[in-house]
């Protein structure tokens, strides 16, 4: 088994549900909002093959620019899907001037994207959203969230990612900064990772399979029952598994 960041999150929050999900098969129903977020990332990938940077150069003021870059938008995207890739394109756009007034243009194309790393040796892997360059010649981890992120949450998961990328040495160069872009509110996140977050990661990470050796997965009940998509065969809240058995799980 390759350890992945959303078996690792899913873990954290509840080993019950890691179980029932990953090593029993649980089916997961795909939900609308993990519909558009695939849709978003889709369109976030494709983005920098067809954007127009010929045209882009001849701009005098970044409206100008925003239109260019809006020309991607098709107008036959469904509507929620059109309103984020418009706000991704207006971002875009913004980093580009940016980094044009800067003379540092040669910035703006990510180094990779939707990049895919396996490490036999540490048993992890994932898909990377994006890695950009920064001005200092160290790498960003971009993660792109359509819904509304904990950023603690997040930052973890791209710790994991630089651990992986540092674990596989996939680049000579150092990976110093995390970046969450939100779609959604058109927000950008931007820090350098801590060696306290990296640590808590790394300890995180040998947590997990610890408890996957040991076979300990109890559940951790909490709000996220709520929308927990196993939660019909969780005999915590009184799922499938324990019909006919309530009096011995209460007595």
């Amino acid at each position: 088994m390759f350890l992945h960041k959303s078996m690792l999150q899913v873990w954290i929050q509840c080993p019950l549900q890691f179980k029932l999900l990953f090593t029993e098969g649980q089916p997961r129903e795909v939900t609308y909002e993990m519909q558009l977020g695939s849709m978003f990332h889709e369109f976030a990938k494709d983005f920098f093959d067809y954007v127009d940077l010929k045209t882009a150069r001849k701009c005098q003021t970044l409206d100008e620019v925003k239109q260019v870059f809006r020309r991607l938008v098709l107008p036959e995207f469904p509507k929620v899907l059109r309103k984020l890739c418009v706000n991704f394109t207006s971002f875009e756009a913004l980093r580009y001037w940016t980094l044009r007034k800067r003379g540092r243009l040669d910035l703006y194309m990510p180094i990779a994207r939707e990049l895919t790393v396996s490490d036999p040796q540490s048993l992890m892997a994932g898909t990377i959203d994006r890695i950009d360059r920064m001005e200092d010649g160290s790498l960003c981890i971009v993660e792109y969230k359509t819904g509304r992120p904990q950023i603690r949450s997040v930052q973890r998961e791209l710790a994991f990612y630089k651990i992986l990328l540092e674990n596989a040495q996939v680049y000579k160069s150092p990976i110093n900064w995390l970046a969450i872009y939100n779609p959604t509110e058109n927000k950008f996140y931007v820090k350098k990772f801590t060696d306290q977050l990296v640590r808590a990661t790394r300890r995180r990470i040998r947590q997990f399979w610890r408890a996957l050796e040991r076979d300990e997965f109890e559940a951790k009940p909490g709000l996220h029952c709520t929308w927990c998509p196993v939660k019909h065969i969780c005999p915590v809240v009184g799922g499938e598994q324990n019909e006919g058995d309530t009096e011995d799980t209460h007595a």
